[in-house]
């Protein structure tokens, strides 16, 4: 987790942070998250190589399907697509990078 005493709008805040729970045979990766004003600074793509180097491989998410940012991140890192479910109310998929 980083905190900064501006979180680019004056206030203080959690710049960013992520969890990881250990799951029978894989790491499940349940929060990135970088404050909107910080995003697009390369801070997600740190976090994440950092927590990858830290827990090993392999790993898997979900995110919502409008979040086509989180979907391109983690593409670039190699994470594939291997469920979809566009039937729940908010539509979502689960990546793996092995």
């Amino acid at each position: 987790m980083a905190e900064d005493g501006s979180a680019g709008d004056g206030s203080a805040g959690i710049l960013a942070f992520a969890s990881v729970w250990r799951a029978p045979g894989y790491w499940f990766l349940h929060n990135l998250f970088v404050a909107p004003a910080w995003q697009g600074r390369g801070i997600g793509s740190a976090l994440l190589r950092e927590v990858l180097a830290a827990i090993g491989r392999p790993v898997e998410l979900k995110t919502d399907t409008p979040n086509t940012g989180a979907r391109r991140l983690y593409e670039r890192f190699g994470f594939q697509v291997v469920e979809e479910d566009s039937a729940a109310p908010t539509s979502w998929f689960k990546m793996r990078l092995d």
